[in-house]
């Protein structure tokens, strides 16, 4: 009686522990984000990427350079990943994971960073045809 007890109790902090923090799920697959400056002209790109807990900082990636990075998603579905792309006085920023557009979608995020548009790396069509405008300010 006295070990069900104790397994009850400490399930129910296990629990709670997950239930309460945004913790990421060592049982789903790493996803890996690659971000490709095809800036026209060979334009510099900073790039600095965040999430609610997270801070990844600023990256300088030079023309047809690449930055990346890899995480876990939540056991929650509520991974969201958002960076900033700032090039010769424009700055743009897009949601470049959201675990609902995303997770059934990529696991290797390819992204191609243009002066009007981002765009995925499509495994269908096997091009940077999935694009998407730059959110709104």
């Amino acid at each position: 009686m006295k070990a069900y007890l104790v397994l009850s109790l400490a399930l129910a902090l296990a629990f709670a522990a997950v239930t309460y923090c945004d913790a990421s799920s060592p049982f789903l697959p790493p996803v890996h984000v690659v971000m490709t400056n095809n800036l026209a002209g060979g334009m510099d790109v900073t790039i600095h990427c965040k999430s609610k807990n997270d801070d990844l900082g600023e990256h300088l990636v030079h023309s047809s350079q690449s930055w990346d990075f890899t995480f876990r998603p939540s056991y929650w579905n509520s991974t969201d990943l958002y960076c900033s792309f700032q090039w010769q006085g424009s700055v743009h920023w897009f949601d470049v994971y959201t675990e609902k557009r995303d997770f059934y979608t990529c696991t290797e995020c390819k992204w191609s960073i243009r002066e009007k548009q981002i765009c995925r790396f499509n495994d269908k069509s096997g091009s940077y045809d999935d694009c998407y405008d730059y959110n709104s300010s």
